[in-house]
């Protein structure tokens, strides 16, 4: 699915105006809760969410790519492409089945053990779901406090806490896709450090069947100790033009040589033919030279450090 896809979907999904909207909260411990809200509210909150669903999409100030070789670019949005999901949005993938989700009972459950809320837009044949992380300003813990309603000219006291929605979303799952709108709440909010390092290691094949490398089993064990490497190594090798386009290794050291001043040094097998970087530092500087980030401008031959690119 691209862009254009996404947008027209959303276009037409949000010109229903029949869209049937329920808001769910997810609890800390990964279930689904319904909140039992009235429906007058309710279609209130579902306007409000398709607004905020076509304000987000249909515009062309965001770019779109897979989360795999995300390079931190502003005003991006991803889809979620790893092989493997965080525990908590397994249950988010399909529909939620009313029959089978419980609903949220403040005799069982506490405001404080929400993690997320997530809308659910229904327009009888396909359906959108919004997932927001939860801030702790949105519950209203009233026992801190003297709060204060009036009901026919007469303050009286609240005396349960009070529940905030507010429309956002941070992550969009429709079609069978995860769409990562809000990066840094997610990578905040999920258990992705595992997940990550297993992607990783499934690339390392890649590095190793083009045989630039000669110590693979040293950078498999930086990788599985490190994030941050092993973040990086997924992006630079799953799809890494510089290895999967047909350069020569020869032109890659070489290139690698002479442009040692701007990525920095690596280390080589005595004969020259291969790299073998020693440190996190080194690897960083192969992965920076796999991703194609030291680009040079044909106008003012000045090179560049550019993780963010498009190909035209």
């Amino acid at each position: 699915m691209d862009k254009e896809d996404i947008q027209e979907f959303i276009r037409q999904f949000t010109e229903n105006e029949n869209l049937e909207c329920k808001i769910y909260v997810l609890l800390k411990d990964n279930t689904l809760r319904l909140l039992n809200i009235d429906q007058e509210d309710l279609d209130q909150l579902g306007l409000e969410y398709s607004d905020l669903l076509s304000n987000k999409t249909l515009t062309d100030e965001y770019a779109l790519m897979n989360y795999s070789v995300a390079d931190n670019r502003s005003n991006c949005y991803y889809i979620y492409d790893l092989q493997e999901y965080p525990a908590s949005l397994v249950p988010l993938m399909a529909m939620p089945n009313e029959d089978e989700i419980e609903d949220f009972d403040l005799s069982n459950n506490s405001l404080q053990d929400i993690r997320a809320t997530m809308a659910v837009l229904f327009d009888g044949e396909n359906t959108v779901r919004m997932l927001k992380y939860f801030y702790s300003i949105e519950v209203i813990a009233i026992k801190k406090s003297f709060y204060l309603w009036s009901m026919n000219d007469r303050f009286t006291r609240c005396d349960q806490d009070l529940l905030k929605i507010t429309p956002g979303i941070d992550l969009l799952f429709t079609n069978g896709y995860v769409i990562i709108l809000n990066s840094k709440q997610f990578e905040k909010n999920e258990q992705l450090t595992k997940i990550i390092e297993n992607e990783a290691v499934r690339n390392i094949e890649n590095l190793r069947r083009v045989n630039l490398v000669g110590n693979m089993d040293e950078i498999e064990t930086l990788i599985k100790s490190d994030t941050k490497i092993a973040k990086k190594f997924v992006q630079a090798v799953s799809t890494s033009r510089v290895l999967f386009t047909g350069v020569p290794i020869p032109n890659i050291i070489d290139f690698a040589r002479r442009k040692e001043s701007k990525i920095g040094k690596l280390t080589y097998t005595d004969d020259g033919a291969q790299i073998t970087p020693k440190s996190k530092r080194e690897i960083m500087t192969m992965l920076t030279l796999l991703n194609n980030d030291l680009l040079m401008s044909e106008l003012t031959h000045d090179d560049y450090i550019a993780p963010a690119k498009d190909l035209l």
